[in-house]
């Protein structure tokens, strides 16, 4: 899946600051649930809980 699908659009895009897509990755959450995200990226999907660490390994 492209993040275009996800709704990533050019002014998106103009926002973005290339110096840290070095280490970090685009991704889109997807569903939200009391203290709990689904996110996604263009590969995967990934659980973010209570303590705000994403855990998405692509």
């Amino acid at each position: 899946m492209q993040l275009e699908e996800l709704g990533l659009s050019n002014w998106f895009k103009d926002k973005i600051d290339p110096a840290k897509l070095i280490d970090y990755q685009l991704a889109r959450v997807i569903t939200v649930n009391k203290d709990s995200y689904i996110i996604r990226n263009e590969k995967k999907r990934g659980f973010c809980g209570s303590n705000r660490k994403i855990s998405i390994q692509c």
